[in-house]
């Protein structure tokens, strides 16, 4: 069944490194900052989450995992 994306990886990652930037900001308040903070770490539980069942496909190995740029 074909599934309709919504948003694309590239804008989600814009959102993420854009949180990163204001939560490590020293020029905004620790309100703003840690708010930032709350919404990554619900992203990444979240993804967790998403893979914790996750099938393994053909071709694919172990360093796909694991991936940090």
């Amino acid at each position: 069944m074909p599934y309709v994306e919504k948003c694309g990886v590239e804008s989600i990652k814009e959102q993420i490194w854009q949180w990163k930037d204001v939560m490590n900001d020293r020029n905004i308040d620790g309100f703003n900052g840690y708010g930032c903070k709350k919404k990554l770490l619900e992203v990444k539980r979240t993804v967790d989450k998403a893979l914790l069942n996750a099938p393994t496909y053909a071709g694919e190995d172990d360093e796909d995992s694991i991936v940090v740029e």
